[in-house]
């Protein structure tokens, strides 16, 4: 029969077992329905009740009126915000990586065996019965979980900068969707009215042909010229439709939530004062305070601190063995010391993969800072050869226009042939269209500065949003 005391022991060590599980997590099962799923994206739209409220938060002027009649960049920007799945997924990544932090703060468990044996030849009078209960317990060394925690809380803050990249990038990625459909609806609209005015020529010039006033290559020429303007108006209108399909996507709607909708973005406005992302403190401010240049250098400081917990892991750690035995009706008690001994490899080979990460680490850094240094250049020059672009198709304009008002002007004191004004119309038109092409191009320039410097021009709205918390999560 187990003496009374080892059964002490041994029931002191199974309800310890059971303590520890039953303050366990627990799974709980969240199934994925892909119909559920699918009906909540085709469901989105514009005039949502989040949206309002998450718009309310944000920008309390927009949503004075709701549902809003029209949209416009910094509307869009708040939606692509809210409904964007990327930011979504770069929530999920922010909040595994927090969760890391608690894995690297845990202690080590101890541990406890209990080992029952029994004798076969007692002697007289004693129990046949010996009880062993072993602790161990391990004591980690060197610093190891504060390493261990410094690196996980770097790890967190660089996903968490990551997520404040990607709102970013849907903010660029909105403001070019708007150019785009806004450049190819304008160049689908002149199409059609350069359509127009060429049927018209080819019209006279047939009437002409038929009077045996103009010679049959003529018209030929001007039948040519309006095909040609056939197939590129209807270019340009798939190019609308495909622009129009692409904005839905970085807002992260479906296509039907944009009919009906007015969309605004004004491509003739004077640009905003751009020259300020030119200077030589805002280079500094991109090179030392983007979103994902701290991110780069959390992600550096996370390989320092692996470096040094690779070091630390040199030292080994103690384990501490306290137990208890009743052998033969004698309690007897013991204290057991244990440490590896580091003869044979003391973490040479982590040391030096963790040294490597480091300098690679490093290396991307550095990279880094260099391609915001070409973007910037990039992005000044784009910028100030798209402004003298713009300059000389003003000219242009002005001056096809003064000479549309002078032939018109002609032709209503019969000096000139009613088709020399369908000409100068047609000039005044192309000049048009080339001035929306270096109006096209200077709205990419400004965004392309944007992007280089990671701020907006003109609205504040990015620098406030918290993106941590889902806008659509149930409080």
């Amino acid at each position: 029969m187990i003496h009374r005391f080892s059964q002490h022991f041994l029931s002191t060590a199974i309800a310890l077992i059971i303590t520890g599980a039953f303050g366990c997590v627990h799974y709980r099962p969240q199934p994925i329905s892909t119909a559920e799923s699918a009906k909540t994206l085709e469901g989105r739209k514009l005039d949502d009740a989040g949206l309002k409220a998450f718009i309310a938060t944000n920008a309390p002027e927009l949503a004075k009126e709701w549902p809003r009649p029209a949209w416009d960049l910094t509307g869009l920007t708040l939606v692509g915000l809210y409904y964007h799945p990327g930011l979504d997924v770069a929530r999920a990544q922010w909040q595994a990586s927090r969760a890391s932090i608690i894995t690297a703060s845990a202690r080590p468990n101890p541990s406890v065996s209990v080992t029952p044996e029994y004798t076969a030849n007692p002697a007289s009078g004693l129990t046949p019965w010996i009880a062993t209960i072993q602790f161990d317990v391990p004591i980690e060394t060197a610093g190891k979980r504060h390493h261990r925690i410094v690196r996980a809380e770097q790890l967190a803050k660089a996903v968490f900068l990551q997520l404040a990249s990607s709102g970013w990038k849907v903010r660029s990625d909105v403001r070019a969707g708007l150019v785009d459909w806004t450049v190819a609806r304008l160049s689908s609209e002149s199409l059609q009215r350069q359509y127009v005015l060429q049927s018209n020529v080819v019209a006279a010039l047939e009437q002409r042909l038929a009077a045996g006033a103009v010679a049959n290559s003529d018209v030929g020429l001007a039948r040519i010229a309006l095909s040609k303007t056939l197939v590129s108006a209807g270019e340009a209108k798939a190019r609308s439709s495909a622009a129009r399909v692409h904005l839905s996507q970085v807002l992260g709607l479906p296509l039907i939530a944009l009919e009906g909708v007015e969309i605004q973005f004004d491509i003739s406005a004077p640009p905003v004062d751009a020259e300020r992302f030119t200077t030589a403190a805002i280079r500094q401010q991109s090179l030392q305070g983007r979103a994902d240049v701290l991110s780069a250098l959390a992600e550096y400081a996370a390989t320092e601190a692996s470096l040094r917990l690779e070091i630390a892991r040199q030292y080994p750690d103690v384990h501490l063995s306290p137990g208890y035995q009743y052998n033969q009706g004698e309690n007897k008690w013991g204290l057991g010391l244990a440490v590896e001994l580091p003869v044979l490899n003391q973490n040479q080979g982590p040391i030096a993969e963790a040294n490597a990460r480091r300098a690679e680490a490093a290396a991307r850094f550095t990279s880094l800072q260099a391609g915001i240094i070409n973007k910037l250049d990039a992005a000044g020059s784009a910028y100030h050869e798209a402004q003298e672009q713009l300059g000389v198709t003003e000219a242009l304009v002005s001056s096809e226009a003064a000479r549309y008002r002078t032939v018109e002007q002609q032709v209503k004191a019969g000096d000139a042939d009613p088709l020399d004004l369908l000409y100068a119309e047609l000039e005044r038109l192309l000049g048009e269209n080339a001035r929306l092409d270096a109006r096209s191009r200077l709205q990419n320039a400004i965004g392309q500065l944007e992007d280089a410097v990671q701020q907006p021009l003109d609205a504040p709205e990015m620098r406030t949003i918290d993106l941590s918390r889902n806008p659509r999560a149930n409080p």
